[in-house]
């Protein structure tokens, strides 16, 4: 998952996605919050039968750490040579 910190770090905020399938015109999905989008995928996942709501849970917390690591090890300004 995309985090909180990563989002609001870079601004790209609204998210919109873009689905498409072989012969079908072109369709873009948006979310108001972060929030709606992470519990629109987990929940899909869940009713899919693919995860329990105890993994999806796991899984968010953990992008969300992983992104505030992200965003304090890896993606900083340039520094000039």
């Amino acid at each position: 998952m995309i985090t909180d910190a990563l989002v609001n770090g870079l601004a790209i905020w609204p998210v919109v996605i873009p689905l498409a399938a072989a012969g079908l015109t072109l369709l873009f999905r948006r979310w108001p919050t972060l929030q709606a989008y992470e519990e629109e995928v987990s929940n899909a996942r869940i009713w899919g039968g693919f995860h329990y709501r105890f993994s999806t849970e796991v899984g968010r917390d953990m992008g969300k750490k992983i992104g505030e690591l992200t965003l304090a090890t890896q993606l900083r300004p340039r520094t000039k040579r």
